[in-house]
């Protein structure tokens, strides 16, 4: 049994779903299911066992090899440029790590779970390179506590983000009366959500998801996604959910 493939990984999924236990997820949002078992047959396995959840599916985080001393590196779905994609490059940001093609070395179940028949977006998390890959060398020695944190802080993220993010659609017809209804933003105290409000609502037509708005308003996602929800406090809303692809 090696340590960083790939006890690493179930060690940094197991963090993420204690600390999605501690700090739960808002109401309305994705279910988060995390499912560990043997590579690749394991998988097949399961989905051939549950083939009715598979269009219940909205996304799939592959996670492995995350303890050792490299930056992130993440692997693209097979769709690549789906929203579960575009959302880990937004988290990924400021972070520096590696950006890889879909099923690139080294590839794993994300091949069953994106692949023909199943089509599930699913992107890989892991660190890499490391010398030890498949050798002896692969032990207790190269795992280090901040690279499991670390890794669980990215895909901590990815899953809050996406699990959160929803179509809104406007009940409204015409303009609101935002003072009157609480939803004015002063521009004192934040001046780029205050020059932002009526590009938001103009994207209120059920065409969006909030990150899609966030994205092409040039705003953080849960600024934005803050704002949307004191609209839909108000019943000027309603909350679509994202369709499955699977």
């Amino acid at each position: 049994m090696q340590a960083n493939d790939d006890l690493a990984g179930t060690v940094t999924a197991i963090e993420v779903a204690h600390r999605l236990a501690e700090n739960p997820l808002p109401p309305g949002s994705l279910s988060v299911r995390f499912w560990f078992g043997p590579e690749t047959i394991g998988t097949i396995a399961y989905l051939a066992h549950h083939e009715d959840l598979i269009p219940q599916l909205k996304g799939g985080i592959f996670v492995e090899m995350t303890g050792n001393v490299s930056p992130i590196a993440w692997h693209h779905s097979r769709q690549h440029d789906h929203l579960l994609d575009r959302i880990t490059a937004y988290v990924l940001r400021d972070t520096e790590h590696a950006e890889r093609d879909f099923a690139a070395h080294p590839a794993n179940d994300e091949r069953v779970i994106n692949g023909p028949g199943v089509n599930v977006p699913c992107i890989s998390v892991n660190r890499w390179p490391y010398d030890e890959y498949h050798t002896t060398d692969d032990n207790l020695e190269i795992i280090q506590e901040e690279m499991l944190q670390g890794a669980a802080d990215v895909i901590e993220q990815i899953v809050r983000v996406y699990a959160t993010n929803y179509i809104p659609r406007r009940t409204f017809r015409g303009p609101v009366f935002l003072s009157g209804n609480g939803l004015w933003v002063d521009w004192r105290e934040n001046w780029e959500l205050n020059r932002a409000i009526e590009k938001i609502m103009m994207r209120f037509e059920g065409q969006h998801t909030i990150f899609d708005i966030a994205d092409e308003v040039g705003l953080d996602y849960w600024v934005v996604r803050d704002y949307v929800e004191k609209f839909r406090a108000k019943g000027f809303i309603e909350a679509l959910p994202i369709p499955s692809e699977a």
